[in-house]
């Protein structure tokens, strides 16, 4: 995924992992000079009812500087849709964890918005707690994602 030229670049570019008995799409990117560097990771998790899209516009500039890992949440984008499933924050927290234990990611960044903001302060509850693998060094709860080339935030009654 490494600039989200189009939809259909962000669909056949993507990864999979099975965590548990769901599929789950996700990308990752760096360039360069993240690399030599050795950057520290950039977890990004998108909102509702969305999917890794929602960061295209931002994924070019930000891995000059991190190593950039997103993914579809369970139930959304490319990731399997369970039918009949009871999804919570809890389960997507746990696919989110089991994706950085499989990738081998040991601490980083986090980047989120909309139910990506819960899924994250989940995550960050575990690490206060000590529940987790995954140090997190600090979270951003983005409160608004911009979309396309506009300047309009995709919800503009929060701007």
């Amino acid at each position: 995924m490494s600039c989200f030229p189009s939809l259909e670049q962000y669909q056949k570019s993507a990864s999979y992992c099975q965590i548990g008995k769901h599929q789950i799409a996700y990308w990752t990117a760096q360039d360069a000079s993240a690399l030599d560097k050795n950057a520290l990771w950039l977890v990004m998790i998108h909102g509702f009812p969305s999917a890794a899209w929602d960061w295209h516009n931002q994924w070019k500039t930000l891995r000059k500087d991190y190593r950039l890992l997103s993914m579809d949440l369970l139930g959304l984008g490319l990731s399997d849709k369970p039918h009949k499933h009871n999804y919570s924050v809890l389960e997507q927290a746990d696919i989110v964890e089991g994706l950085l234990a499989h990738l081998g990611v040991k601490k980083g960044h986090i980047l989120c918005h909309d139910y990506g903001d819960s899924v994250a302060q989940e995550l960050l509850t575990r690490h206060v707690d000590k529940h987790t693998q995954f140090a997190i060094l600090s979270v951003l709860l983005e409160r608004r994602i911009v979309c396309g080339s506009s300047s309009s935030p995709v919800y503009p009654e929060t701007a």
